[in-house]
């Protein structure tokens, strides 16, 4: 029984910790404001050698407003092809997509967010 427990916390802790990554200073302190920090954190994450992008996107539907939204992408640990999204209001989440496949980096990002609509179109800044 005590085994049992002590593996269920392991594999939660496992599984809800994240690299510890540079934050910019504005991050979480402005509305939408996500452009700006997901290039801040570009910028932060490739001078400690860790290679990033900025995927941006759109969304929406015929009931839902079109909106966009970044996010930062960036392989953690570097040499390793783990693919990690960040933005201030999920934290970094680690991915299953390809680092090419920017759509499909959005479309996961944009499901994780619960977002309303569907991502319309993405792009690598």
């Amino acid at each position: 029984m005590k085994l049992a427990l002590l593996i269920a916390i392991l594999a939660l802790v496992g599984c809800t910790s994240g690299p510890d990554v540079p934050k910019p200073p504005i991050a979480g302190k402005f509305s939408n404001a996500c452009l700006v920090e997901s290039v801040q954190m570009v910028q932060g994450l490739n001078a400690h050698g860790i290679t990033a992008k900025v995927v941006a996107y759109t969304y929406g539907g015929t009931q839902v407003k079109t909106k966009g939204h970044a996010i930062t992408v960036y392989l953690y640990p570097p040499g390793h092809n783990q693919v990690w999204g960040w933005d201030s209001w999920n934290g970094s989440v680690r991915l299953r997509e390809y680092y090419s496949d920017t759509k499909a980096i959005a479309e996961r990002w944009h499901m994780i967010s619960r977002s309303n609509g569907r991502v319309i179109e993405a792009t690598d800044l």
